[in-house]
């Protein structure tokens, strides 16, 4: 749980789990949508975790709700951004870590790519680039981006 409440830095809520001091479960969630809507007035991110179909509107409610368990119910899963397919909350943390680990990526490819075509605009323009050089800087980056994408697949290590 120490892995969720490191990564997750605002409210957390778990329905029928624990998270030692980090929030109390209500059992209404009409109580939690309050608070819910408290704490996206001073401007956090609410972040809920639920199971049951009693926490389907609170999910939808949620910046980011995450439905625990395929045994969960149809409503949950329906209204949550994210489905964990077994029962254990420290998926979470690792849920966490691959989303990080994807943007950084995402984020390598934008500026290799932009940056190559910078370059042999800059290149074209002075009349060193040919149609050859265009053609890398479209279709190669593409495929060397592909490539790099691939390491998102290699989460066991997470």
């Amino acid at each position: 749980m120490f892995a969720v409440s490191k990564l997750a830095s605002s409210t957390i809520r778990m329905s029928g789990y624990t998270l030692r001091g980090l929030a109390t479960r209500a059992e209404n969630p009409l109580v939690f949508m309050d608070f819910a809507a408290g704490g996206k007035d001073v401007g956090r991110i609410v972040f809920e975790v639920g199971d049951g179909i009693n926490d389907a509107p609170v999910l939808s409610r949620a910046d980011i709700g995450v439905a625990m368990g395929a045994l969960g119910s149809d409503a949950a899963i329906e209204a949550a951004d994210i489905v964990l397919m077994d029962d254990d909350p420290l998926k979470i943390s690792k849920a966490i870590k691959i989303a990080k680990k994807c943007i950084h990526i995402v984020y390598e490819n934008i500026y290799f790519a932009i940056g190559v075509k910078l370059i042999c605009l800059l290149l074209g323009a002075v009349g060193i680039a040919n149609m050859w050089v265009a053609i890398f800087a479209d279709v190669g980056v593409m495929i060397i981006a592909v490539l790099n994408a691939i390491r998102a697949l290699n989460v066991k290590n997470l």
